[in-house]
């Protein structure tokens, strides 16, 4: 519509027309004199200016337009504006609808590139069991002076994972935990209280859980149809670890037993950990696996069992009931770790590989240096890989630990993955449209860590 419009104009200034003269003799102008052209591109310019600045503000403001079921259901939006009748009024909707938007992705692409708000997820962490239901439950255990904190986030449904991961990881554990409405609030908190109590009888994790909200929606259903804001909730447990070492980990994923007792036990392996954490900014990968469940010797449903020591991983990884996670679906995610050679019985250092796009490994980093993740990023898709490209474009160098490994410990689908690897495209798009936004962002040394905590 815009270039249309600056062509008319051109055209209409610019192009050779014939008019008749004051005595009868037609005379051919070439455009005009030098102030008619002068005139010309100033009003073009205004004028596109003026359309361009309608669209925008059409298409964008803190709050979505709610009127376009096809574009932002709600699913996955809680914003509405009312738009103020006027005598001439095209809803977004009937402008999309006129311009063929939901037929073209090229269009659908650089409106979610370009135009469309993503905006910051902004959570409350509950604090008193009064006023929010819920209250922090931190743990009693003294702090180490050696000590890696896990860190990972969940919400309601996942807490079957949390537990398991506490139970084999033995340093501190930092968990956000994401709850919608006061009595899913209530309901939870019970239930995480008395898997605090037995962790805490336990003497082995120094658990700390914390519980997040994100108000603002008009009822409880509503705050259910919203995607899970997963990049703030990163963003929430990173802001309550106090060690010097954090290790990112999603909740569904278990960490090889004894890994934190090899990497802080001993005072000179630690100290080496540090250096290169902090002196020399190497992030540490430790491999994902999952169970194949393309092998013929598992069956649909992928196996509880899950290996503890390396040798059952080369074990499984040999009779292909074991594979790197997500490497047949999308290989780019962890290939890049360089699995032959984590597997090579001559590998008993750390290693280095390069960095891919794409690539999205969990790590132990330096949490003064560890970048946050953008708070912009809900649902599936792309979350973590924005987060390794920006850790990239700042220069850590990636390093691969030899005898750790987390495994992925099966779960359903969320309706947020479902949604991205569906034949509907609108969340995909606006996922990849926010990723590229991203990367000009970090390229261009415009994007700044976002707030990571909003005060009360």
């Amino acid at each position: 519509m815009l270039w249309r419009c600056i062509k008319l104009l051109e055209n209409f200034f610019f192009s050779k027309r014939r008019v008749v003269g004051v005595d009868g003799a037609q005379m051919e102008l070439a455009g005009g004199n030098r102030l008619l052209r002068l005139c010309g591109v100033l009003t073009a310019q205004v004028l596109a200016f003026v359309v361009y600045y309608e669209i925008y503000t059409m298409f964008t403001s803190t709050h979505t337009v709610h009127h376009v079921d096809r574009l932002h259901s709600s699913s996955d939006i809680k914003y509405q504006r009312n738009l103020e009748p006027v005598a001439f009024q095209l809803t977004l909707s009937t402008l999309l609808d006129q311009s063929n938007y939901a037929d073209d992705p090229a269009t659908q692409m650089w409106f979610y590139d370009h135009v469309f708000d993503h905006p910051q997820a902004e959570l409350r962490v509950l604090q008193t069991l009064e006023l929010d239901g819920a209250a922090p439950l931190l743990s009693r255990m003294r702090p180490r002076d050696r000590d890696i904190t896990l860190v990972t986030q969940t919400s309601a449904d996942r807490l079957m994972a949390v537990e398991r991961t506490a139970r084999t990881w033995t340093g501190e554990m930092v968990v956000a935990v994401h709850v919608m409405a006061r009595n899913e609030t209530e309901y939870v908190y019970k239930k995480l209280s008395v898997l605090h109590w037995s962790i805490e009888a336990l003497g082995r994790c120094r658990l700390n859980i914390y519980f997040a909200m994100e108000d603002g929606f008009a009822s409880p259903e509503e705050a259910a149809k919203a995607l899970y804001p997963v990049n703030a909730m990163r963003n929430i447990a990173l802001r309550m670890v106090t060690t010097k070492l954090v290790f990112l980990l999603d909740a569904d994923f278990v960490p090889n037993p004894g890994l934190h007792e090899s990497l802080t036990e001993d005072e000179q392996t630690y100290q080496e950990i540090l250096n290169r954490t902090i002196e020399e900014r190497q992030l540490l990968i430790t491999p994902a696996f999952e169970a194949d469940v393309s092998s013929s010797s598992n069956s649909r449903s992928p196996s509880l069992e899950i290996p503890t020591t390396k040798s059952d991983l080369l074990r499984g990884w040999r009779n292909a009931s074991i594979d790197c996670f997500h490497c047949a679906r999308a290989p780019n995610c962890h290939m890049s770790t360089n699995f032959e050679r984590y597997f090579d019985p001559s590998t008993i250092s750390p290693y280095a590989v390069k960095y891919r796009e794409f690539f999205e490994p969990y790590f132990i980093a330096a949490r003064e240096f560890i970048p946050r993740f953008d708070g912009r990023f809900r649902g599936y898709g792309k979350n973590k890989q924005s987060h390794a490209y920006h850790c990239a474009a700042m220069g850590f160098r990636w390093m691969v630990l030899p005898e750790a490994f987390v495994y992925a410990v099966p779960h359903p689908h969320s309706t947020a993955w479902k949604a991205y690897t569906g034949t509907e495209t609108r969340q995909k798009m606006q996922i990849q449209g926010l990723y590229n936004r991203f990367k000009r962002e970090v390229e261009q040394n415009s994007y700044t860590s976002p707030s990571i905590l909003r005060k009360n």
